[in-house]
């Protein structure tokens, strides 16, 4: 039987029979017009998140001293593209009700409209392993064991075999996430969205789960994310000759090197990071990306950079 500790794991379950709902509120927020913020569930076609905040991650803040060779073919780039919002992963105000009803709090203690700020859950399972959920991480499931509590499979020849074996003792499915690779002891599976590869600032792919396998093949640690809730809006995005010339800038990773060689381009996602009224939010921006090599001397170095695709004047919200 599960140990659990602080807050009942099974509270996320609530309102699913196992215990008396208050009644639901329907939401008064009425569908946004085009070009104004919309609420999680409530976008429109175009622009629908309004001017997407911060300043746009492709305006060129340093130019790469190198000299670049594109190898590969420009994708088509369509007038406008789709951007993707996560939605907000604090609780909402369904499930601060069904917690006060579970652990018997006073309901008027959250007012008329409560605001969800954080959610943090941790237990112990019947193999003394201890996880955690936390909603405002980015990875917001982590788990730590021992070799005492983790059984190993004798058959998995390696450490991604193993923690596609834990993985799966667990009921976790990884098959919505990118092809694992091993980097040192980490087990890295690549986030993707929508069937595009999400990448960070420096061209690197993001990682939707870090399992960590020991030097005796047994799973030890790891965190990874959960089904993910998208609102999409198409905005329009740079011609593909402002796109190449950023990219010869060296795009969102400029550096120094006496020539680069791009051999693939892509369109994939880049992940857009910002606070919105102190809480975190992430936007997935369409964005061109570029592989190749950087060669400074003798040394040949793989080289990664993207460049979001749409148009600076559309940001600046907040």
């Amino acid at each position: 039987m599960l140990r659990f500790v602080g807050v009942v794991f099974g509270l996320l379950l609530l309102g699913q029979g196992c215990i008396p709902r208050l009644p639901a509120i329907a939401p008064s927020t009425p569908i946004a017009k085009e070009g104004e913020p919309s609420p999680e569930g409530f976008v429109t076609f175009s622009e629908g998140f309004g001017a997407l905040p911060g300043v746009s991650p492709s305006l060129p803040t340093a130019t790469a001293s190198s000299r670049m060779v594109i190898n590969a073919a420009m994708p088509v780039i369509p007038p406008a593209v789709t951007v993707l919002r996560e939605w907000d992963a604090a609780p909402n105000d369904t499930l601060l009700r069904n917690i006060t009803t579970a652990v018997q709090l006073p309901p008027g203690i959250l007012g008329a409209t409560p605001v969800g700020e954080s959610l943090v859950v941790r237990w112990q399972d019947e193999d003394g392993i201890q996880w955690s959920y936390d909603a405002t991480n980015v990875l917001p499931v982590t788990f730590h064991a021992s070799a005492m509590n983790v059984n190993r499979h004798p058959e998995a020849p390696d450490a991604i075999a193993q923690a596609i074996y834990f993985l799966s003792d667990h009921g976790i499915d990884p098959n919505g996430w990118g092809v694992p690779e091993l980097v040192g002891q980490d087990v890295l599976f690549g986030a993707s969205r929508d069937q595009q590869t999400v990448t960070d600032g420096r061209g690197m792919s993001v990682p939707d789960a870090v399992i960590r396998v020991g030097s005796n093949n047994t799973v030890t640690q790891g965190a990874f994310a959960v089904t993910h809730r998208l609102d999409r809006s198409n905005y329009p995005a740079l011609s593909a000759q402002e796109i190449l010339e950023r990219l010869r800038r060296g795009g969102t990773h400029p550096i120094s090197a006496d020539r680069v060689t791009i051999d693939h381009l892509s369109i994939e996602l880049y992940r857009h990071e910002v606070v919105i009224n102190e809480r975190p939010r992430i936007f997935y921006l369409p964005a061109l990306w570029a592989r190749g090599t950087a060669q400074q001397g003798t040394s040949s170095l793989p080289y990664e950079t993207v460049v979001p695709l749409v148009r600076d004047e559309v940001f600046g919200g907040g």
